[in-house]
């Protein structure tokens, strides 16, 4: 069955959802909170995500339907899950600091939406395993004056964008969309 709730608020400690597919209003997810689970999640509302990981066993994916923001000044891990920004969703990174977007074990972040980089964070492959990003939508770089790395494969067949500072992609890809420099 689908599972319908309201909102989750993830402010530490660690959160399992095991229990099939779900619909969620709005998810925060911060103070080094833990999301683990293998079920699909579709966050209809805001998808709000400050210094925590979202990790699951290689299947169950995570539908951005109303955007958000990732934000603060720690890492943030995405180990084993899909992760979507759907079409017409905006999902805005802003964090501070020098840390990074950390992934791997078959996790695939892909955009179809407005994925709007503000920071110079970068994204990397670093708990083993395959990772990859798919950007069929527009992703942006509109901050930051330094650069913002991909280390992990990286399939373009959309647009990307560096509005400020750089972008560098140092793996393997499909490039068939467009790049622009403004």
């Amino acid at each position: 069955p689908l599972y319908t709730m309201n909102d989750w608020n993830l402010g530490g400690g660690t959160f399992n959802w095991q229990g099939g597919p779900v619909s969620v209003n709005n998810v925060t997810l911060h103070n080094s909170s833990t999301w683990n689970g293998n079920s699909d999640v579709t966050i209809n509302g805001a998808f709000d995500w400050a210094n925590a990981s979202v990790i699951g066993a290689g299947t169950g994916v995570v539908m951005l339907n109303g955007g958000g923001s990732v934000s603060g000044s720690w890492n943030h891990d995405l180990v084993g899950r899909q992760l979507i920004n759907a079409a017409g969703s905006t999902w805005v990174w802003s964090p501070s600091g020098n840390y990074y977007f950390q992934t791997g074990q078959g996790s695939v972040l892909e955009n179809r939406g407005l994925l709007d980089i503000q920071s110079d964070r970068s994204y990397l492959a670093y708990y083993g395993g395959s990772s990859l990003v798919d950007n069929s939508g527009t992703l942006r770089k509109s901050g930051g004056a330094g650069t913002t790395t991909f280390s992990v494969p990286f399939n373009n067949s959309g647009t990307v964008e560096a509005q400020s500072g750089r972008l560098a992609f140092t793996a393997d890809g499909s490039h068939t969309g467009t790049f622009a420099n403004s």
